[in-house]
This record gives structure tokens, C-alpha cells and sequence, in this order.
């Protein structure tokens, strides 16, 4: 890996995305039955602007993940021994991520349920590659957990919401128009774009409209339970979209991602109707696909790049350009150079310098190191190696503008620390 700490999480985020779209294909292959119509959904998934983006988050392994789990669990039907790998995924799944772990449960759900229905079969291997994946993540993690916090509820706050809800909106949850389904654009969410498109999305209702009319009576057959399950995946991630209009809701903006896997795999559907229906009116089945997929990478597809390689903004966590200059400037020291932080590691680990985020002794040090006087301060960083620290517009929001611009004064006024950087956001100091 590389020295730098944006680089890695870049660099690792961009590779799991980009693994979840082979993952992807390898599980359609064995869920519709046909690698063809699995290569054509996985060229959707891929093009469409609401499958993931760049942005780094534990969204995006989860997300991944559920393609090895449904992959595992189709190879039950060749070898009942494939629940092991199904359980192990699924577990992994399980610890990753709150909110998609419970979606990944209905999903789940969904695919046992229908299966089980139109085969007329328990389906013991599926269920119990699912239970025990569960049981999995409640021994190694929920339960030491709810241990450790107290409960539920003590666990909850590490989360962030404090109180039990129907609705969780999230950051971004808003009302989704039939507009934001239609038109993907080129200025999009920063964490979970939305929009399909208007050539995947036109595909996507001729697919709709065609399965329904094509297997209205056969959607129960066992060669058919892929499209049944699809088709109540859809209804579940619309719900799930429109949760700003219900009176529960799961982190609704966060169905975007989940919404575009079951119609990627349903566009296959569609499109081979079109080529199918090409053929009987003397029209070449390659000029149709050609035609379509050039109208993707048109409508979805630019769109989808435009947004993952716009230029980002530096965050929201900074007050001005001053506070952010001065902190770029400690990437020109070198890497893992420590720096001391008066309020948390966040920042110092972000821009590739070392503090002990683990250690207890920095931890308890930390807590009121504000209030300390300068020859504590300065002998506490000495004997634990720390070269730097700064103060700046962040810990004045905290501590107060009074108490910080005091402190730095008494810090220079008492000679042992001196000024390495500084702008008008933060002040930062040479451990003498």
C-alpha cells in the first residue's frame, strides 16, 4: 500500500467497487441461467449512476458483498456443502454495516421465500446458510457488543440516533420525483447518486411490462423464480426509495444502490425481447444492441463517469480556506511525523501524520490537555515523542475563541513552543 492514507482508502474503495461488478456477473450467470443476459445486466449495473460511487464508505464493501453471499447460495442446488461458504459471506455481511445488513436480511428473505414457494421445497441448506451467517455475527460481534455498551440501547449511541424510530431518513433522504428516475445528470449525491437514465429506464419498463404479459402465468415455475424474486426485490427497494412519503423509513437515499441491482438483472429480460422482436420484423439483432447499449453509455453511462471524476470539495468539516491551507501544510513534513491534536486523531491520521488514536494514555491525556499549563503540555508531548501541535479555528468552535487564542499565547509566551506554520485559521507549534 501506499504511505498515504487518502490514497489507500481511494485506491482500496475504487477496487471493491470495482470487484462488486465481477462479483456481480459471476452471480447473475447463476441466477438467471444464462451468461449472456448475466454479461448484458452486469454492463447495466456498471453504467447505471445509481450503483455506488466513489465515495468511501462501509456502504460499498457491504453492497459487494452481497454478491458472493447469493452467488454461494445458487451452487447450493449442485452441492449442499456451498451453505459453509454462504454462511461465512453472510456473517462477514452481517458486521459490516447496520442498516444494509438488515436489507441484505430481506433480500434474503425474499429469495429463500420465493424459492421455497415455487419448489415446493423447504430449501433446509439455504435457511440454514443464513441462520447460521447470523449466528455468526451475533457471537463474534453483536453479542461482545451489547456486552461492552450496555444493552441495545447503549449500542445504539455509538451509532449516533439515541432513540428507537420507524424513520430513519438519513443524510440525503429527500421525495423522489418519477423525473429523478428518468434523468441522470452529471452533477449528482457525493455519497449515493441517484438516477438510471432514460434509455435503461424506458428498457427497464419494457422489461417490466413484458415479463408480466410473457409469464403472468408462469412467474410460479421453477425456471422462472429468478424474474418472481427480481420482481420483489423491485417492489422492496421502491418502497424502500420512497420512504420520505411512508411513515417508515430505512436511510431511503441508500435504496438507490439496492435499487439498481434487481433492475440490472431484469434488463436483460427486456432487452432480449427487443432482439427477439428485431428479428421477426428484418431487423439485425446486433444493430438493436448496438443501438441500446450506445444509448446507455449515452444517457447513463457519461453521466455516471462525469460524477466520479468530479473534482471534490475538501469536506464540511472545515470553517475557512485559512483553516485548510494550514493544514495542508503539514503534508509537507514527513510522513508519520507525530502531531498532537487537542481534540481528536481524525485530521492528524487523515493528512499521513502519527498520533496513538488507541492508546489510553493519549486518550485520557487528551481529555483535558486544554486546560493544562504550557511546561505540563510541553513535557507530556517531549517524553511521548510528539514534534507538533496546533490550535486553530476547529478548537475554537469547541473550546471557545477565548480560551484557544489564550492558550496559544501562553504556549509561544512560555519558549517552549514555537511557531512552524501559521495562517489566520490555526496556529501550529514546534515542540521545543
Amino acid at each position: 500500500t501506499s504511505s498515504s492514507m487518502m490514497w489507500t482508502l481511494k485506491f482500496f474503495n475504487a477496487l471493491i467497487i470495482s470487484l462488486s461488478i465481477i462479483f456481480f456477473y459471476f452471480f447473475a450467470k447463476e441466477f438467471i441461467g444464462n451468461r449472456n443476459k448475466a454479461l448484458f445486466a452486469t454492463f447495466a449495473l456498471a453504467a447505471i449512476p445509481a450503483y455506488l460511487s466513489h465515495f468511501i464508505w462501509a456502504v460499498s464493501l457491504i453492497t459487494t458483498l452481497f454478491f458472493p453471499a447469493f452467488y454461494c447460495l445458487e451452487r447450493i442446488k449442485y452441492d449442499k456443502r456451498w451453505w459453509y461458504a454462504a454462511a461465512l459471506v453472510i456473517g462477514g455481511i452481517m458486521v459490516v454495516q447496520p442498516t444494509h445488513a438488515f436489507k441484505f436480511g430481506i433480500f434474503f428473505l425474499i429469495y429463500w421465500l420465493v424459492k421455497a414457494l415455487i419448489e415446493r421445497k423447504f430449501l433446509l441448506h439455504t435457511l440454514l446458510a443464513g441462520a447460521s451467517g447470523l449466528l455468526l455475527s451475533l457471537f463474534f460481534w453483536w453479542i461482545p457488543m451489547l456486552v461492552k455498551y450496555g444493552g441495545f440501547l447503549g449500542l445504539l449511541k455509538t451509532m449516533g440516533p439515541t432513540e428507537l424510530s420507524a424513520n430513519v431518513k438519513g443524510s440525503a433522504t429527500r421525495i423522489y420525483y418519477l423525473s429523478d428516475f428518468i434523468w441522470a445528470k452529471t452533477q449528482n449525491m457525493i455519497n449515493n447518486p441517484i438516477g438510471v437514465g432514460v434509455v435503461l429506464f424506458l428498457l427497464f419498463v419494457i422489461s417490466v411490462a413484458f415479463v408480466l404479459v410473457k409469464y403472468n402465468k408462469g412467474l410460479f415455475k421453477k425456471e422462472n423464480s429468478w424474474i418472481t424474486i427480481t420482481l420483489f426485490w423491485i417492489v422492496f427497494t421502491l418502497i424502500g426509495l420512497n420512504g420520505a412519503r411512508l411513515p417508515f423509513s430505512l436511510v431511503a437515499f441508500r435504496f438507490w444502490m439496492l435499487f439498481a441491482i434487481p433492475l440490472s438483472i431484469l434488463v436483460s429480460e427486456g432487452m432480449w425481447f427487443l432482439m427477439n422482436l428485431s428479428e421477426k420484423i428484418k431487423i439485425s439483432k446486433i444493430i438493436v444492441l448496438a443501438a441500446v447499449v450506445i444509448g446507455i453509455l449515452l444517457t447513463s453511462g457519461y453521466q455516471k463517469y462525469a460524477v466520479n471524476t468530479a473534482m471534490w470539495g475538501p469536506g464540511q468539516g472545515w470553517s475557512s480556506n485559512e483553516e485548510l491551507a494550514g493544514h495542508m501544510w503539514l503534508k509537507t513534513l514527513p510522513v508519520n511525523t507525530k502531531l498532537f491534536n487537542f481534540l481528536d486523531d481524525d485530521w492528524t491520521i487523515g493528512l499521513d501524520k502519527y498520533s496513538c488514536a488507541w492508546c489510553n494514555d493519549v486518550i485520557e491525556f487528551r481529555k483535558g490537555a486544554i486546560n493544562k499549563p504550557a511546561n505540563e503540555l510541553h513535557s507530556w508531548m517531549r517524553n511521548e515523542g510528539y514534534e507538533y501541535t496546533l490550535l486553530g479555528e476547529r478548537e475554537a468552535r469547541n473550546f471557545g475563541i477565548n480560551e484557544t487564542i489564550g492558550k496559544i499565547n501562553e504556549m509561544l509566551n512560555s519558549g517552549l513552543f514555537r511557531v512552524a506554520y501559521q495562517t489566520n485559521g490555526v496556529v501550529i507549534m514546534k515542540v521545543a
